[in-house]
């Protein structure tokens, strides 16, 4: 048998690419972020939240296990091996939804194992392609990933019931994407069958794929066992937050000082400062991005104002975001670096143009465009040129701060709504709006901060590794210039 053209390949993983990474977040719509602010008026009065809350976050934990380990075994074996492990789950998912009994758990957590396969699958495909066409692929999961992020909210209906019936309709959305994403899976097994060229293989059995796990088991801790008290729920959710930064602030500061042994895997002639870049990134885009359009859209629904305008702002900031993600990553490298931190900061001054949350519709499109369009290019042009470690590494992390970002926005919308004084029960949505409308803003605004936060140190860090990188790369320079 001949062996397959490199194009087929590039187009069949770019294909299942930009379909498997929607299909694997798409899952998540209908979890804490959305629901979280509104169970007081959906459960009837007197009824404990805790245990619907803990059923609506059992795929965001199981995501936050799974992405690490998921991304690990793409070390191990092909991508496209995981790849369709991760599809093979999500069909069970939806298959057993099809049901009218049983728990929804077992359902959940499925979900949450096939979302993690997927997303680390498709960020080892970037990292296993050969550096030629590897932006290309970065292109598509970047604007994959960000255009998914920001849409998510306004696919997800933001006021079902929490029961069974409504949250099996509520899986069996996006079963064409599933069908679509499983066609394109095949196609790509197909191709890396018959394409027999050289693959790259780890030299031994890389445990710094697993670091994510890191922050993926407190998340996922804090989701299955939440404090009783709000306040404490967003204090330990803050706390997680801050330190992972700081694990990746110090890892950034060691590599910039030139401190640690040459052979350490975080010294800057190793993998670490390019791992800890886009780790930085991955981080920022999980964390920011789909809490944010959540507390946007939330937050007009619950003041009674119609969702339309919002909806077509979100499909704009979208566009924008997946075409920057695409420029980002087709950059020249000697634009690589610059355009990271420029674009992270950028997000930030995004952010802070949100902040105005009660104002009209059409005054959150700039600070949106920023956000998405800085995020966007930032990803793209940081995936565009690391290995198949620092990729994968990228999938873990995402996988882990999306939920990680749902949970700390939705308990500050929880925490917000208590200091308020309002548990009422009603069924009326005006009534319903007029008593959250205060609180509702405010945890809106806490939030806003708090992302801006995470993006300028997210750009810190980005700085400090790609600083490490610029020093090596001039080094090594210099020592081929004397050698001539």
């Amino acid at each position: 048998m001949a062996p397959a053209r490199p194009g087929l390949s590039v187009v069949c993983s770019v294909l299942a690419i930009v379909s498997a990474v929607p299909l694997a977040l798409a899952g998540l719509t209908q979890q804490l972020s959305g629901l979280l602010p509104l169970l007081p008026s959906i459960l009837p009065a007197g009824a404990d939240l805790r245990p619907s809350i803990r059923l609506l976050v059992v795929a965001t934990a199981v995501l936050a296990l799974a992405a690490p380990v998921a991304g690990w075994l793409s070390r191990l074996l092909p991508p496209w091996v995981v790849l369709l492990a991760g599809l093979v789950t999500v069909s069970a998912a939806y298959g057993l939804s099809g049901r009218s009994s049983g728990s929804l758990e077992p359902i959940l957590a499925l979900q949450g194992i096939g979302a993690g396969c997927l997303l680390a699958a498709t960020a080892a495909l970037v990292g296993a392609a050969s550096a030629h066409v590897r932006p290309v692929l970065a292109a598509g999961w970047a604007a994959a990933v960000v255009g998914t992020l920001i849409l998510l909210p306004r696919h997800s209906v933001l006021v079902p019931g929490p029961s069974g019936t409504s949250r099996r309709a509520q899986l069996g959305q996006s079963a064409w994407l599933l069908g679509v994403a499983a066609l394109f899976g095949l196609a790509l097994a197909a191709a890396s069958l018959a394409d027999r060229r050289s693959r790259l293989h780890p030299r031994r059995i890389d445990l710094t794929a697993l670091l994510p796990l890191a922050v993926g088991i407190p998340v996922a801790a804090l989701a299955w066992w939440p404090p009783a008290a709000p306040g404490r729920a967003v204090a330990l959710a803050v706390a997680v937050l801050l330190l992972a930064l700081g694990v990746l602030a110090v890892v950034a500061i060691r590599l910039s000082t030139g401190t640690g042994s040459a052979a350490a895997p975080w010294s800057a002639d190793g993998r670490g400062a390019v791992g800890t870049a886009t780790a930085a990134v991955a981080f920022v885009a999980g964390v920011v991005l789909l809490p944010t359009a959540y507390g946007l859209l939330t937050v007009r629904q619950l003041r009674g104002d119609g969702v339309t305008p919002i909806t077509v702002l979100l499909v704009l900031a979208a566009l924008v975001g997946v075409v920057a993600g695409v420029l980002g990553a087709l950059l020249p490298e000697g634009r690589r670096r610059e355009v990271i931190v420029f674009g992270l900061l950028a997000a930030a001054v995004g952010t802070l143009g949100l902040l105005p949350v009660a104002a009209a519709p059409a005054a959150a499109l700039p600070g949106l465009v920023l956000l998405t369009g800085g995020v966007g290019v930032a990803l793209g042009a940081v995936l565009r040129a690391v290995g198949p470690l620092a990729t994968v590494v990228a999938g873990g992390v995402l996988g882990v701060t999306v939920p990680l970002g749902n949970l700390l926005h939705g308990e500050i919308f929880t925490w917000q709504r208590a200091s308020s004084g309002w548990f009422a029960y009603t069924t009326d949505p005006l009534e319903a709006a007029r008593h959250f409308a205060v609180p509702g803003v405010s945890a809106q605004r806490w939030w806003l901060l708090l992302a801006t936060f995470v993006l300028v140190a997210g750009a810190a860090v980005a700085t400090l590794a790609l600083a490490a990188t610029t020093a090596r790369a001039e080094t090594d320079s210099v020592g081929s210039g004397a050698g001539r």
